[in-house]
């Protein structure tokens, strides 16, 4: 993605576990980091989006804080802007 750009995805929210992972591909079209990972937890007491990258193998640390707006089995869409320093997600349930 650029920067200054914006992805979007629409669903319907039927498992406990996913992820969006936005990642960074090698000259063979594997994935070489990924840049941004996002997975809601439902399955935890505390619901959040939990927030981290995998550089080179390597997951650093989770960001936890915030809330989690998503619930099961509603309609979400979910966007992610980046910008040079950082991403900015943004998400609307029940559409």
């Amino acid at each position: 993605m650029e920067v200054d750009s914006t992805e979007g995805c629409r669903n319907k929210l039927a498992l406990p576990r996913f992820a969006i992972n936005l990642v960074e591909l090698d000259d063979d079209g594997k994935t070489k980091n990924i840049i941004l990972h996002l997975r809601p937890t439902f399955d935890e007491p505390k619901h959040v989006i939990l927030r981290n990258t995998n550089i080179m193998g390597h997951w650093g640390p989770f960001e936890r804080d915030g809330g989690c707006p998503l619930e099961l089995g509603k309609n979400f869409e979910a966007a992610i802007v980046v910008h040079d320093e950082c991403y900015k997600v943004g998400t609307a349930c029940a559409l």
